[in-house]
């Protein structure tokens, strides 16, 4: 009974150590998950403000014509 006891507890213990990796995994994926919806977002404003430069350019031409 005791080695039986022995032997769950150390396939609880290697069951503990690889949900532990996965949660690490998981964090990190996560976290760049966020880092690329900020950099996307930071492109995105980027382009935004491109666009009303040139729709601003765009109305200048079309006043000097």
């Amino acid at each position: 009974m005791a080695d039986d006891l022995k032997k769950i507890k150390e396939l609880l213990e290697i069951v503990n150590n690889k949900v532990g990796r996965l949660e690490t995994q998981l964090t990190a994926r996560s976290a760049t998950l966020d880092l690329l919806k900020d950099q996307q977002s930071v492109m995105n404003q980027k382009l935004d403000e491109m666009q009303e430069t040139l729709d601003a350019h765009t109305a200048s031409l079309m006043n000097i014509e």
